[in-house]
């Protein structure tokens, strides 16, 4: 499973180039070598020539609350979040859920035309927050 939480998504920056020499990421940077996807996924190469038959399926983990995002932080293998959505957390206070949703329907947003798909992580069976990002990014369906 790949967590990634708005590192990837920056223009000119290649997925190889975020993960290329950090030891937080040597089992990507494994994965991706066994894989043969590096030379698909470096410099100016984006997800989107990701050769057919192999696909990168992002998941997509609303924040909640501050204290979330930090066990999210410190705790979980993989999971890095950047100081930028931490602010947006911490400003937002007893919103933290609404930013954390926003947070989220921005990257998926910025990531739908570089994965082959989306599957998203209810924190702590709120199964609403998933709606919530989803009515976000014009995914639900109309009345």
């Amino acid at each position: 499973m790949v967590h990634v939480i708005d590192a990837v998504i920056m223009p000119g920056t290649s997925v190889m180039d975020i993960i290329g020499g950090s030891a937080d990421h040597d089992t990507l940077e494994t994965a991706l070598v066994a894989a043969t996807l590096q030379a698909a996924l470096w410099g100016n190469a984006t997800m989107g020539i990701v050769p057919i038959g192999r696909r990168i399926v992002m998941g997509v983990l609303p924040l909640h609350s501050m204290r979330h995002a930090l066990f999210l932080h410190n705790e979980v293998p993989g999971i890095d979040i950047s100081d930028k959505s931490f602010k947006r957390i911490e400003k937002a206070g007893k919103d933290a859920h609404k930013a954390g949703i926003e947070i989220a329907a921005e990257i998926s947003e910025l990531s739908r035309e570089l994965v082959a798909g989306l599957y998203f992580m209810p924190s702590f069976g709120r199964y609403e927050t998933i709606g919530s990002v989803l009515e976000q990014i014009g995914l639900t369906p109309k009345a």
